[in-house]
């Protein structure tokens, strides 16, 4: 293991990151809070273009963490028309499903292009409540849905048509499977689909269909494409996990992008269903390809290209290293080493609270704690002709 290897892994670096993230985190709320009751009430777009520039100051340090801390390569194959257009419209993006941090992946795509900030997902309404990212995701607008789509249909219509008077370009991500991929749900993915008689997938769930019939009835022809994405990790030792990217891990983040015209879309419920079965099938069998090429090369005429970094997450980390990180770390070494017994037992309680935090919001990224959507109860509620689970979620 090389000094830098060691400097990554160490305990006490990756404590001073995630301090850093937490307590920048928690200043980023109260900016966001004061523009929510000071200038929201009398200015609606001003409060938008606020929240969303400067949620980048807590968000740029994923990017960061992937990019420069961890080295992470991304290779993106789209054709020439994705490269030039990605980030200056509206669009709908679908995404697959499959490991821990493919949200993260994508995120650092949105940044390339421009847009982190005004990244959209639908999410399960746990997550409302993580702190300090959920309250973020709340006063950004995200669309929260409680899987039960009697209730949740207005509230996505609402939040879908709020998106297209936004003032800035925004990417609205649909992750169809609704949840991450295992392969206990796979399993029970493919009886279903048998029973059904539905195409099986073997490197997805089944696709639900109604949260993208619903975005096209709340857009209604106002967002000017479909982004299919479908994302691969190519080979390597460590698991793509957003604790191995804290550690140093790195990683090569492979998407194969489609930019597909709303024209291109079909308009009634029934052919969007197909449309998204259809979509799925191709994203199977392109997974399929990548599993066993590494590459997305070769599969169609698209050919793959790396962005290069932008230097905005670099120096949003730098700056809170120099505020807070460095700061922190300098008074906690001070109270352990000379502080009396109360102030240290009390410093060692924060690490303490904070670690179980840190841990707990990482917790929620992990495929392992995910959804039980797609298993039993989910699909028994199916069998049952009850299928009104929302879908298209971030869990």
């Amino acid at each position: 293991m090389g000094l830098a290897s060691s400097f990554k892994g160490s305990p006490l670096v990756q404590m001073v990151l995630c301090v850093t993230f937490i307590i920048s985190g928690v200043l980023v709320i109260l900016m966001q809070l004061a523009a929510l009751v000071v200038i929201r009430p009398f200015n609606k777009r001003l409060y938008r273009v606020i929240v969303c520039n400067v949620v980048y100051l807590h968000w740029g340090q994923l990017i960061w963490l992937c990019d420069h801390w961890s080295g992470t390569e991304v290779r993106i194959f789209a054709d020439e028309e994705f490269r030039k257009i990605c980030g200056k419209e509206h669009c709908v993006m679908i995404a697959n499903h499959r490991n821990d941090v493919d949200w993260l992946a994508i995120w650092v795509i949105a940044d390339r292009f421009g847009i982190l900030q005004q990244a959209k997902c639908l999410m399960k309404n746990e997550l409302k409540y993580v702190p300090l990212v959920g309250w973020s995701f709340a006063m950004l607008e995200m669309i929260f849905v409680k899987r039960d789509f009697a209730r949740d249909k207005e509230t996505m219509i609402n939040g879908f048509r709020n998106y297209i008077t936004y003032p800035l370009k925004c990417m609205i991500l649909l992750f169809c499977e609704g949840t991450r991929f295992t392969q206990e749900k796979h399993t029970k993915g493919l009886a279903f689909a048998k029973e059904k008689g539905l195409k099986q997938l073997k490197h997805h769930l089944m696709p639900r269909t109604k949260g993208f019939v619903v975005a096209m009835e709340a857009f209604d022809g106002q967002v000017p494409a479909v982004y299919d994405l479908t994302f691969g990790v190519s080979q390597t030792d460590s698991k793509p996990t957003l604790v191995n990217l804290l550690r140093g891990k790195k990683f090569v983040f492979n998407f194969h992008a489609v930019r597909i015209p709303i024209a291109d879309v079909p308009k009634t419920e029934e052919e969007q269903v197909k449309f998204i079965y259809n979509l799925y099938e191709k994203k199977d069998e392109l997974y399929e390809h990548f599993l066993e090429h590494d590459t997305f090369t070769g599969y169609d005429h698209r050919s793959g290209f790396v962005m290069p970094k932008r230097w905005g997450p670099l120096i949003v980390e730098v700056f809170w290293l120099l505020v807070l990180g460095l700061p922190t770390l300098y008074q906690l070494l001070k109270i352990l080493t000379t502080g009396s017994a109360v102030a240290t037992a009390t410093a060692l309680g924060i690490v303490v609270v904070l670690y179980f935090l840190i841990k707990y919001m990482i917790g929620a990224t992990v495929t392992a704690k995910g959804s039980e959507y797609g298993g039993n109860k989910h699909r028994n509620k199916i069998q049952n002709g009850n299928n009104s689970t929302s879908d298209g979620k971030s869990d």
